[in-house]
């Protein structure tokens, strides 16, 4: 019974834990931009929750964090406010100069090697950027006035210009930070007071300032924004040649690629902020020179945008779009004009053009000047654009331009033509010279609304990247935030091209014009190289109501079938349009997530999740974490669209009572503040809710009645009480907890009681400060000493966590009087080096002679033998925890994956298993995810003493990342008298993300070389390439599947599934069609693992004649089939077929291999038939003892 409340107790602090790391499931980039009206609000989200929406930082801050430059704490904040210490300026200084840090090596006497910033620190010493103090220290943890800060910033760039210094209180030229200041203060780079009379040179630098001022210098810098640009082009149809080589599909263009479209041919070159050209059929064009410039687009995302294109159009026709930046100030536009313009001609090199533009300009106003960024040479002229959308062509006698919208000069025999929207010009062999500008002609008008859906795509594209409006800076006093901004206004493109479309097709007498849709999705419409949220919104969706578009598709046996769709979804209209929405599959009784995003924005998904949209439930938060209720999706017609039907709340009401021994109590004066959270899974997906109700003072009950969506049937909601105490003078504590099921009606909860709590008093302290920047976290817990406290085994616990250069957690623990309890502290498994370097013991209890650390047991109170009891009738102060160290041995290293991690995270459980030595039956794990590009992480785990162990996922079997693209085959380490360094390497599943000819519901059977397989429940195949001749690999997974599509986007299907499903060259259903897989007996069901020589007898349903014993093509495949928390399941135990030794009618014995560790099996059989596999059925079986 006790090893029992011991498990129980372990999934508690595991459901807990869970839920802790699963806040960020609502989390989404924001793109709320809405542009149906003449300018678009640029709203950011911000990724720290001490980070508003009005901070002046907001994305500079997300900048740096995007760019992995800074980071923010544990505890979801960024600290902006604080001030920055020279070691965390030294590692973002190294950071942004792209230093090495690999050099631990200490060059100062209050640094050591093990400091967490040393490599930093050392190599912004040895660069100049930040060194010591003339006594040989460093002083890491002295904050940096903003004088030094604002110098340190400037020492990343090599531009020479000064800036004037404004008239100030507190600094003057004779200053010697006065020119660092000036430039500072001239780029935007810092504030001054309230007031605009004070720069505040000696307050703290703090970490919003830095963001600011390190942002604004990378991408105003003339060297240090200048990044490469390449473009892609897409193929829209016909044959296209790149420097004379037939392409096909999106193919990546560099400076010097030749692109040449033959007759009936047209193709896309985009660029990453949405620029690019539409090149028309019959057309030669060069890309001759390309150069990028960063930019922070209005997420607070990295951009990279068009700062110089040279294209050379020998013939054809092309249109061209130029992304524009909002912070040019048009008034300023022209300074330089007429200059650059004399000189544009006979210039040939990019880099004397953009110098040409910038002349004149301080460095820091480069970017935001409004200058020449793309340059059309013509056999009979040249176009110089500074924005924004414009059409170039050429024939045998002439060239002409006409001007959209934007900027535009044609410049040929030495004169120039300034364009104006609407307006064309052009020159030729009879008239060398530019002729002057006329409204386009009918056929150019023409040619204009043709583009259409260029226009559209392009517009969008530009809106998605547009760069962010960056408010000037500002602080009100020091060691204070800036003061909030009004959220600022973007111009919207869509909505100025509509207009400009309108315009030139009204000029041209044309009465009812054709328009762009101004109210679509700022999402991208094409691939620019870039990143894009996907495809558009539901513009022109009636709210209430959704719709299904197929995306990607391939024929089979002459059957067309969609394999991706986007579900689009516009949200009733009392639903905020910056919300997000959920969209879950109820499959089986169960209900598994399609996908969260942002409103405007689809949820792509395998189709067959979306077959019946009867199945779907939306749910819609907003940013706020308000609810606005779960909506079914009810079909018509096609079954492609229809609406949305709220779902009916249920009801889960009951009365609080609060009670002592003796009988009802009073809530004290003031009244009692009583908390109620409901957690679960309900129809729409996981559910949370906290509600708080509150006791009049002088009751001893009330009423309450909460409203809830419907629960799923296989899952009862958990609610849970619990008094607000923050005074620590009215402790309550809750009977017990419940479970309420309202999946089929109303609920009424028998009476809550609360009863009367004592508190035990004291503090938790670690043997030195936390050096780290993760908290050292657990929970302090107690428990009757008795095993009993009168009614039924009751543990008090409550969490700790300690945060950066801190010691103590001062914890108030509210307990059940009466009793005698055991207090113990137990550390969360995280992968803090500092925790795991200084060899904590995570497990330790009070005794009359001070905190034991010990390896806790099974049983909980065989940890604590040896423990104190404190008799606890009244409140108990100073009963004090120390976590204790030396503990065992470390074991470390890196877990590497064989290639960097891609777009969708790669999470992985590592699990120490002990095999002998001291403690042999605990294992311990931790939780480790790998990000976009990320290859390598390291990993610590302590282990109790000498001896052989397992590193493993949790059943000391191979394991699986999620999504399954590698494995990590166990690995022994054996532990003598010292910490042990192994580095772990992942290899390849075997796992073809998608397949090589798209997602798993229709891999193009011309690439497939053998069958792929699909069976029982949530069992998914992929073709391995090392079974390309054999059947494949099955794969059991938990409850979804990851797939990279040909289009290159990540999909996610949940699906329990109640069958197989199967593809191959020659497959005898259709491809996706789910046909009925009969259920095989095994005998035994279960054996040893000490057992060797093993065989399973696997029969089919008597008289079913699934095979008969002439049969000698049956074949079997072994695959895992164990269940587990956070498991990503399915072992890969033989590529190759498993042969019966025996066949008889109806019977098979098949050998099981000696190797294969306990857990459970599917074995899965079928027989080769014409080259077909028919599948016969599948059995289970289980293999005992732990390793």
């Amino acid at each position: 019974m006790k090893k029992k409340r011991r498990k129980i107790l372990a999934y508690g602090i595991l459901l807990l834990f869970m839920l802790s790391i699963s806040g960020a499931a609502w989390a989404a980039p924001a793109d709320t931009t809405s542009t149906g009206g003449k300018s678009i609000e640029a709203r950011t989200l911000s990724l720290f929750k001490d980070v508003s929406a009005g901070d002046g930082n907001l994305i500079y801050i997300n900048f740096l964090v995007k760019k992995s430059f800074i980071a923010g704490f544990p505890d979801g904040g960024f600290h902006p406010s604080e001030g920055l210490s020279r070691a965390q300026a030294a590692t973002v200084i190294v950071k942004a100069a792209g230093l090495n840090s690999d050099n631990k090596e200490t060059l100062f006497k209050d640094v050591s090697e093990e400091h967490w910033a040393a490599a930093y620190i050392t190599a912004a010493a040895e660069a100049g950027y930040l060194k010591g103090y003339p006594d040989g220290s460093y002083r890491p943890e002295d904050k940096l006035s903003r004088a030094e800060g604002i110098s340190l910033i400037l020492r990343l760039s090599r531009q020479k210009d000064d800036a004037e210094l404004p008239v100030l209180k507190d600094l003057d030229s004779k200053h010697w930070a006065a020119n660092s200041a000036a430039i500072g203060l001239a780029a935007g780079m810092v504030g001054l007071s309230s007031d605009q009379n004070q720069f505040l040179p000696d307050a703290d630098f703090s970490r919003g300032d830095l963001s600011r001022a390190l942002a604004v210098l990378l991408t105003t810098d003339p060297d240090l924004s200048r990044k490469a640009l390449n473009g892609s082009l897409e193929i829209k149809k016909g044959e296209v040649k790149i420097n004379g080589q037939i392409a096909s599909g999106t193919v990546s263009i560099q400076a010097g690629d030749m692109i040449a479209t033959s007759a009936s041919a047209e193709a896309q070159l985009n660029y990453p902020d949405g620029s690019g050209f539409l090149v028309k059929e019959n057309t030669s064009f060069t890309v001759k020179e390309t150069q990028g410039r960063e930019y922070i687009k209005k997420d607070g995302s990295p951009g990279i945008a068009v700062d110089w294109l040279l294209v050379d159009l020998k013939k054809g026709n092309v249109f061209g779009a130029l992304a524009d930046n909002p912070n040019v100030q048009k008034a300023a536009e022209k300074k330089n004009a007429a200059a650059g313009e004399r000189l544009l001609a006979g210039l040939s090199n990019g880099l004397e053009l953009i110098a040409a533009n910038d002349k004149g300009l301080p460095w820091y106003k480069t970017a935001d000047s409004k200058k020449v960024k793309v340059k059309v040479d013509m056999p009979y002229g040249v176009a110089a654009v500074r924005g924004s959308f414009w059409n170039n062509s050429v024939s045998d006698d002439g060239c002409s331009t006409s001007l959209l919208e934007g900027e535009l000069d044609l410049i040929a025999g030495g004169q120039t033509q300034c364009l104006l929207p609407g307006q064309s010009s052009g020159a030729g062999s009879s008239n060398p010279l530019p002729a002057p500008p006329t409204p386009m002609t009918a056929a150019q008008v023409n040619a204009w609304v043709q583009q259409a859906s260029w226009l559209q795509n392009v517009a969008q594209t530009m809106q998605a990247q547009q760069a962010a409006w960056q408010a000037p800076p500002g602080i009100t006093q020091p060691n204070q935030p800036p003061p909030a901004i009004p959220q600022p206004t973007l111009p919207s493109i869509l909505n100025v091209l509509n207009q400009a479309l309108i315009q030139v097709q009204q000029a041209a007498g044309i009465t009812n014009p054709v328009q762009l849709n101004v109210a679509a999705s700022s999402s991208s419409g094409y691939n620019t190289g870039g990143s894009s949220s996907g495809g558009g919104g539901g513009g022109s969706q009636q709210p209430g109501t959704w719709r299904l578009e197929d995306v990607a598709t391939t024929v089979y046996n002459n059957q067309t079938l969609a394999l991706t769709r986007k579900l689009h979804i516009t949200p009733p209209a009392e639903v905020p349009q910056d919300s997000y929405y959920e969209v879950s599959m109820k499959s089986g009784g169960m209900f598994y997530s399609l996908g969260i995003n942002k409103i405007g924005n689809p949820i792509f998904h395998l189709a067959k999740a979306s077959d019946d949209p009867s199945r779907l439930i939306a749910a819609f938060q907003d940013n706020s974490g308000n609810r606005y209720g779960f909506f079914s999706l009810n079909g018509s017609g096609s079954g492609s669209s229809g609406t949305l039907t709220r779902l009916a709340t249920r009801t889960i009401s009951g009365k609080i009572e609060l009670q002592s021994p003796s009988g009802p109590i009073a809530a004290p004066a003031g009244g009692l503040n009583i908390i109620i959270t409901i957690t679960g899974r309900s129809v729409g997906g996981y559910y949370y809710n906290s509600q708080s109700v509150t006791m009049p003072a002088g009751a001893s009950s009330m009423d309450y009645i909460l409203e809830v969506p419907e629960n799923s049937s296989s899952n009862s909601y958990i609610i849970h009480f619990a008094v607000e105490d923050s005074s620590h003078s009215n402790p309550f504590f809750s009977t017990r907890i419940f479970d309420v099921d309202v999946s089929k009606g109303n609920a009424s909860v028998e009476n809550i009681i609360l009863q009367p709590a004592v508190y035990i008093h004291g503090k938790l302290s670690l043997p030195d400060v936390n050096t780290s920047n993760t908290p050292v976290s657990g929970s302090i817990a107690a428990i009757p000493a008795s095993g009993s406290d009168g009614s039924s085994l009751r543990i008090y616990r409550i969490n700790f966590a300690i945060e950066k250069n801190k010691k103590d957690f001062d914890f108030h623990l509210p307990v059940k009087p009466g009793a005698d309890y055991y207090l113990y502290y137990e550390l969360y498994n995280s992968n803090n080096e500092y925790e795991h370097s200084q060899k904590f013991y995570r497990f330790g209890y009070y005794s009359s002679s001070g905190t034991v650390g010990t390896v806790p047991a099974e049983d909980i109170y065989t940890s604590l033998v040896g423990a104190t009891a404190i008799s606890v009738n009244s409140c108990v102060s100073d009963i004090n925890l120390d976590v204790k160290t030396g503990y065992g041995y470390l074991i470390s290293g890196y877990i590497i994956l064989p290639e960097a991690a891609p777009n969708s995270d790669i999470n992985l459980w590592l699990w120490v298993h002990p095999q002998s030595g001291p403690a042999a039956a605990i294992s311990v794990g931790i939780y480790k995810s790998f990000s976009h590009d990320e290859k390598s992480q390291a990993y610590y785990l302590n282990v109790p003493g000498p001896g052989n162990y397992i590193l493993s996922d949790g059943h000391g079997t191979s394991g699986f990342t999620n999504p399954p693209l590698y494995r990590l085959d166990p690995v022994a380490v054996t532990v003598y008298s010292a910490d042990v360094f192994q580095d772990l390497n992942l290899v390849s599943s075997g796992i073809i993300p998608g397949g090589p000819g798209g997602d798993i519901t229709g891999l193009d059977p011309a690439m497939v070389t053998g069958p792929a397989l699909l069976v029982k429940g949530k069992v998914y195949g992929l073709l391995s390439p090392s079974c390309t001749a054999e059947v494949a690999a099955l794969v059991r997974l938990n409850e979804c599947c990851h797939f990279k599509s040909a289009d290159g986007q990540w999909y996610e299907l949940n699906d329990s599934g109640n069958g197989l499903i199967a593809t191959d060259a020659s497959a005898i259903p259709p491809i996706g069609k789910i046909i009925d897989c009969p259920v095989l007996t095994a005998s035994p069901t279960s054996f040893p693992q000490s057992d060797t020589g093993r065989s399973i007898k696997v029969s089919a349903p008597s008289g079913s004649a699934l095979w008969t014993a002439s049969d000698d093509s049956v074949r079997a495949i072994l695959t895992n089939d164990r269940e587990g928390l956070f498991m990503t399941e399915g072992l890969i135990i033989s590529c190759s077929p498993i042969k019966p030794d025996t066949i008889e009618d109806e019977n098979a014995t098949i050998p099981i291999p000696d190797a294969i560790p306990r857990s459970k099996y599917i074995l899965t059989l079928y027989k080769e038939s014409g080259g077909a596999k028919i599948l016969l059925g599948a059995a289970k079986f289980t293999i005992t003892n732990p390793i």
